[in-house]
């Protein structure tokens, strides 16, 4: 999980992120823990707008892949609990099936674990020391890993550049950054990514207007609207609320 990507959550929850080791970081970008602890009969949901990422999830009885949410992700949370991710980018590599297959659900994480899911579930979760937790995340995939794919690093910069270019708006300049012609691209998305082009670009510009909506010195909307590539703030307005399920106006009153 990113801090980008939190829409909202319970004001107890504790979000920390730690880089993925050498050995991993060709197909992991990162873990991800959260812990939270609320009063008794108090329900929080938690809202993500999630980047074009699958996750490994540790969590008590629940442990699973979780291949990209194609919308906004709620989680109604309570009591207390301890959840423990891992950032995939190089899924694909470790699965047999292309991650379209499993966008908007969870799949099974053997694949990704050198013992049961029960067992590596438990191994992780027993420990509230981070760094060690970590550690014992890290063990359980090791083993696991798969040959390298030279397409991964491209891919990881055409996203890479995708979330900071705010004026890529059209799958035709990602088919020029990658040589492949329309129906190629397509093929490639489903197949390492889980998405469309149209959907990750969306996704980014999305992100960008929640980004600049919480900020102090948002400039006024219709300005906004056309720095990220609307046609004018009615089209910005009715786009963000298909994407995220809020208008530009109330995200950036929940921003201040």
């Amino acid at each position: 999980m990113d801090a980008r990507a939190l829409l909202s959550g319970p004001k107890g929850l504790r979000l920390r992120r730690y880089p993925a080791s050498a050995e991993l970081s060709p197909w992991i970008d990162f873990h991800w823990l959260i812990d939270w602890d609320l009063p008794p009969g108090q329900v929080e949901q938690q809202q993500v707008l999630p980047f074009p990422h699958p996750h490994l999830v540790f969590e008590a009885g629940a442990t699973a892949l979780h291949g990209v949410a194609r919308g906004v992700y709620t989680r109604s949370m309570q009591g207390s609990g301890r959840v423990h991710g891992l950032r995939f980018f190089g899924l694909r590599s470790w699965l047999t099936q292309p991650l379209l297959a499993f966008s908007d659900s969870q799949t099974d994480a053997s694949p990704c674990l050198d013992r049961p899911v029960p067992e590596a579930e438990a191994w992780v979760l027993q420990t509230q020391e981070d760094a060690e937790a970590v550690r014992r995340a890290e063990a359980l995939l090791l083993p696991q890993r798969p040959p390298l794919d030279p397409w991964l690093p491209r891919l990881r910069a055409l996203i890479d550049t995708v979330q900071q270019d705010p004026g890529l708006i059209r799958a035709q300049q990602l088919q020029a950054i990658l040589g492949l012609s329309e129906r190629a691209l397509q093929r490639l998305f489903a197949d390492y990514l889980g998405v469309t082009p149209k959907w990750l670009l969306q996704r980014a510009r999305a992100q960008d207007a929640v980004q600049r909506l919480r900020a102090a010195d948002c400039p006024p909307l219709a300005e906004l609207a056309l720095e990220l590539g609307f046609h004018d703030q009615a089209h910005f307005t009715r786009s963000l609320h298909r994407l995220v399920g809020f208008t530009p106006q109330q995200l950036r009153r929940r921003g201040n």
